[in-house]
């Protein structure tokens, strides 16, 4: 989890300085250079980075374009430190996380628990696969498993990804990547 931080932090910095990049000067873009050192947690987005109203609105679209979130208009004028950045951008992914994981969570036990004939709250528990449930994805009823989810989700789940899934969490954390790329990719279209 503090890793995720981490990462979402780096990535905010990136955008910062990607963004600061690009300042509007009489009807023309003038390149700035902004060191990423400069971006500190406390470092204020207008006075020490140099954003104005429009830039923040750039950073804002940028930011909701590389994680996939919506940050209320209303949140806008909070943003002032690259801080109060990173805090909307981890609330608003822990949100976006628990509401549509959640549900992709209960469905995969779900349909784990109908074609293994295993409990659900065992699945939910992230249980390894074969030792604590007996479950053997190289076989027929994983064959069936991975199709039903492959039609489900529209994923395609490779033999070595699914060779190298030991753990519930393995497999569920592949899946949400797959789903994510897949949503990503139809997004661009």
């Amino acid at each position: 989890m503090a890793q995720d931080r981490k990462d979402t932090l780096d990535k905010i910095k990136k955008i910062i300085v990607r963004e600061a990049s690009k300042v509007k000067y009489a009807n023309r873009y003038i390149q700035r250079r902004l060191d990423e050192w400069r971006v500190r947690p406390a470092a204020n987005l207008g006075a020490d980075l140099g954003f104005d109203s429009m830039g923040i609105y750039d950073l804002v679209c940028g930011i909701e374009d590389e994680f996939r979130i919506r940050i209320p208009d209303e949140k806008i004028p909070s943003l002032v430190t690259v801080n109060d950045v990173n805090k909307i951008v981890l609330s608003l992914n822990d949100e976006h996380m628990l509401s549509e994981n959640g549900k992709l969570l209960n469905d995969v036990a779900n349909m784990m628990s109908d074609h293994f004939s295993v409990e659900r709250r065992d699945v939910l528990r992230r249980r390894h696969l074969s030792h604590s449930l007996g479950i053997d994805l190289a076989g027929t009823e994983g064959k069936k498993f991975f199709a039903d989810i492959e039609k489900k989700f529209s994923v395609k789940l490779s033999d070595d990804e699914i060779d190298n899934f030991e753990l519930v969490e393995d497999f569920y954390n592949a899946l949400l990547s797959k789903i994510a790329k897949t949503k990503n990719a139809a997004k661009r279209r």
